[in-house]
């Protein structure tokens, strides 16, 4: 997935030129491809998707399509949830799904 990100024109995305990026959303991605768990970012309003390897792998068919992609365009079909999630985030508010079915 580092290739990936890297080789990827951002420019054409809510994130702009990778150059550009705040060194918070740098560091995010470097802790996110680390993890042997599937981690995805939801960066910005739009919910700009920057995953790692696990996630691609989670993902399926709709890897790579899904890198830089706003998180509503790539799940539809979970849309609201999404919209929910990266709404609360903006907000200063958090998130728990523990054991949730």
């Amino acid at each position: 997935m580092a290739r990936l990100i890297a080789g990827l024109d951002w420019s054409s995305t809510p994130l702009g030129a990778r150059q550009s990026w705040p060194s918070s959303l740098c560091c995010v991605v470097r802790l996110v491809l680390a993890s042997p768990c599937p981690l995805v970012v939801l960066w910005g309003r739009e919910g700009t998707m920057l995953y790692n390897d696990a996630y691609a792998v989670f993902a399926g068919s709709r890897h790579p399509f899904l890198l830089g992609k706003p998180v509503e365009l790539g799940w539809p079909e979970v849309a609201a949830f999404n919209r929910h999630v990266v709404d609360t985030c903006l907000a200063g508010g958090a998130l728990s799904y523990k054991d949730k079915e």
